[in-house]
């Protein structure tokens, strides 16, 4: 089975979220982040992080592949600020 993978700058929504935000993988993993500090890391899930984000939560998988992808990149974000 081959991956599909689009670049970047492509993964762009057509249409702003209901807050008027444009989603970005940066965005995803800021919120994430925000979400892991108010509740705690077992309180992260794809819904919630949807409600967050003022969008449909399966538009989480535009940007990452799978709910681990998720996690790898807020421990990369989290190592980076250390």
């Amino acid at each position: 089975m081959s991956e599909r993978v689009v670049p970047e700058p492509q993964r762009r929504r057509r249409r702003p979220t209901k807050q008027g935000v444009v989603l970005s993988r940066q965005l995803i993993i800021d919120t994430a982040l925000r979400l892991i500090g108010q509740h705690g890391a077992d309180a992260l899930t794809v819904r919630r992080l949807g409600a967050s984000l003022g969008a449909d939560p399966s538009a989480v998988y535009r940007y990452f592949h799978s709910t681990d992808d998720l996690l790898l990149a807020v421990a990369d974000e989290l190592i980076g600020h250390a």
